[in-house]
């Protein structure tokens, strides 16, 4: 079944057609952040190993499927994709019959790290009890 895809390319090597037969929603996002002019302030991002980052110059893909069953699913075609100054980048919206399937997909469920839905109530259950204290006291 045809679909309306993203071919992305990058520097002339293609990275992947992204969609699927049953994705509502499909974005390639382009960041580019940090101290981009020589006006900017000079912000530091972090990386996950507390290095300091100047820039980020990064893409990702991603789309978000549209049935009933499945309304929160996240599909995953690119997570993080280091961008370059002078880096050419090509996208390509297509249609196609045949797609690249998603590195991963984030479900309601799995959102938050819960491994399924018992995990997701008892981890939410916990936080509340730990903080009810706080906020209904304040509500009262």
């Amino acid at each position: 079944m045809s679909m309306i895809a993203l071919e992305i390319f990058l520097n002339g090597e293609k990275l992947v057609t992204a969609g699927a037969e049953d994705c509502g929603t499909l974005n390639a996002v382009v960041t580019l952040s940090g101290k981009l002019g020589n006006l900017a302030e000079n912000k530091y991002w972090i990386n996950e190993d507390g290095s300091l980052i100047e820039n980020d110059l990064s893409l990702w893909v991603a789309g978000s499927k549209s049935t009933p069953e499945e309304r929160w699913a996240m599909l995953w075609w690119i997570n993080f994709q280091e961008l370059n100054v002078g880096d050419v980048l090509t996208i390509n919206l297509i249609e196609t019959d045949t797609v690249d399937e998603p590195i991963s997909i984030t479900t309601e469920a799995n959102a938050g790290g819960f491994s399924d839905e018992r995990d997701m109530f008892e981890k939410v259950k916990k936080k509340y009890f730990e903080l009810r204290d706080k906020y209904e006291s304040v509500a009262q």
